[in-house]
């Protein structure tokens, strides 16, 4: 029988930052990313975000994983081939869902720098090309930098940036360690502009001529030479080189990963338990008989949906209320219970159905922006959670849940594994609103860019048709630059990534203050700061790290 080798995470979220030095994102589940340490270095830059690598072999005889490292036993080496572009500036303007769907972009959507027609991919692709760093069992660093490829003459990188001795040379940093893992940071968060910058500092949010950044995505790819000189691919995983996440332990209320794990229901079978597949031309369904757990799945929900306090100011009027007492919603329902005085119920006929956005009106939650949610439902005006996610509260509301909470949240995961190191990643980013996003766009809830569930395809440039993705594709909708859409989306957007409010020490204030325009936050964006626990209380979450006056 066959063995099989695939690279985890499947989709990784690196994340910009000014500073040479990295931190590692989650590899755990129910972790947080550099949890207890600083996020910026000794002279006070910002450190990136980066994304380990690691391959495992799946044995189809036996069913046994390992992971593959270099070393006896192992592998002889590891050739890892890391391809990623930014394609922002060559891609049709940004006009919220439009474009999404199979039908794709109208004929005629404008294109961002439309004036350049000729030769437009070399001069509007950031391409440093593909590199290959091969792991032998020592410790090895490459950059992914202007003139460092095998044919320099090939790399496209955009002009001189005008305001300040800007540049975008580089889209980050590879390295092996001397088990043969692979780490993948990305640029350092430059922003410009190759023509006149406004006078007064204001960009659109979305769509900006002449601007480029230095955020990207794209495939990773790894080639196993083992001790006999035999050699095996690796399945491609992917990497998305995002803005940073200001705020690292508050988690979004509807994550990646909560996004794609019901993407993986209703589209691919991932748990006939939970959502039965459709025949050929029947509609599918979530399972009536299905009880999820309150400690792994309904308690999540509610510990996001308190902590957004610490990043929103209106989020304040859940902390304190009695609607939360957990050991009463953690209880199973009772035979006297009514729906007066289901304690469930008081918080579900709060959430927005998703497959009726507007039917509960302006007090319906999460109290968020949203983008359209999908091209099933294109005019609804409100955030919702997944349709999972509401399945399952209205299961716990009905009394059909396991009630399993022992006083304490689910312990994070303890052990590495290829299914905890991809949950571990998508759990770290948002899953919404995608107007344009955080770190991708609507393409993440696109069922024809998978393989399978939380594995994006890719898709070989000889093979026709919309399906799957290139190098750049992933990243190719977000704004330019990223940091105009950081400025204007301060109001009920991403807060757990981006906060609107934060407390500094007692004192709630807004937290991008001091910020007055669009160019200014290209050049202040690493100085703004970062929400972690306070020493004094670890159950409160405050502003540090701030350098911006």
């Amino acid at each position: 029988m066959a063995k099989k080798y695939r690279i985890h995470p499947a989709i990784g979220f690196a994340r910009v930052g000014t500073s040479p030095e990295t931190y590692l994102a989650p590899e755990l589940s129910g972790t947080t990313a550099n949890a207890g340490g600083t996020f910026r270095d000794a002279t006070g830059r910002l450190k990136r975000q980066a994304v380990r690598f690691r391959v495992f072999e799946t044995d189809d005889a036996t069913g046994a994983v390992r992971e593959i490292t270099v070393g006896p036993g192992g592998a002889k080496s590891i050739a890892w081939t890391v391809d990623l572009k930014n394609k922002k500036s060559v891609w049709f303007a940004f006009a919220g869902i439009v474009g999404e769907g199979p039908a794709g972009y109208p004929a005629g959507h404008p294109l961002r720098n439309a004036s350049i027609t000729v030769d437009r991919d070399k001069k509007l692709i950031i391409d440093p090309l593909a590199r290959t760093i091969v792991a032998t069992g020592a410790a090895l660093t490459r950059e992914i930098s202007k003139g460092t490829s095998p044919t320099p003459a090939a790399e496209t990188w955009p002009g001189p940036l005008n305001g300040g001795a800007k540049t975008i040379s580089s889209l980050g940093t590879m390295a092996v360690d001397p088990e043969g893992r692979l780490t993948v940071a990305g640029g350092l968060g430059t922003s410009g502009t190759t023509g006149a910058i406004p006078a007064d500092g204001e960009l659109n949010f979305d769509n900006n001529d002449g601007w480029f950044d230095d955020v990207s995505d794209g495939p990773i790819a790894a080639t196993i030479t083992f001790a006999d000189d035999s050699t095996a691919i690796g399945e491609s995983a992917w990497l998305a080189v995002a803005p940073p996440d200001y705020a690292p332990p508050i988690e979004n209320i509807v994550t990646v990963h909560d996004l794609l794990y019901d993407l993986g229901l209703r589209f691919f079978g991932l748990d006939p338990a939970v959502f039965s597949m459709p025949a050929a031309g029947a509609q599918g369904a979530f399972v009536a008989a299905f009880q999820p757990s309150f400690t792994r799945e309904i308690y999540p929900i509610l510990k996001r949906a308190l902590a957004y306090q610490w990043v929103i100011e209106d989020a304040d009027f859940h902390a304190g209320s009695p609607r939360f007492n957990i050991p009463t919603l953690a209880a199973p329902k009772s035979a006297a219970e009514t729906p007066a005085t289901n304690p469930r119920f008081r918080i579900f006929r709060r959430m927005r159905n998703p497959d009726a956005p507007l039917a509960g009106g302006p007090g319906t939650m999460p109290k968020l922006n949203a983008d359209g949610i999908d091209y099933t439902t294109p005019n609804a005006l409100q955030f919702t959670i997944t349709r999972y996610q509401y399945f399952a509260l209205k299961q716990w509301s009905d009394g059909i849940f396991l009630s399993d909470w022992t006083g304490s949240p689910a312990a994070p995961d303890a052990t590495i594994t290829p299914s905890g190191l991809d949950r571990a990643s998508l759990e770290a980013a948002c899953g919404g609103s995608f107007y344009p996003g955080m770190e991708i766009g609507w393409t993440l809830r696109d069922p024809r860019v998978y393989l399978a569930p939380f594995e994006y395809r890719f898709r070989k440039l000889a093979v026709a048709g919309p399906t799957g993705l290139t190098a750049g594709d992933a990243t190719k909708r977000m704004a330019i630059p990223w940091q105009a859409d950081f400025l204007d989306c301060r109001d009920h957007w991403w807060p757990a990534q981006r906060p609107d409010d934060v407390f500094k020490g007692a004192v709630r204030m807004g937290w991008a203050r001091s910020v007055a325009t669009h160019v200014q936050l290209t050049d202040d964006w690493s100085k703004l700061g970062i929400v972690a626990p306070d020493p004094g209380d670890p159950t409160r979450f405050i502003e540090t790290e701030r350098t911006l006056p």
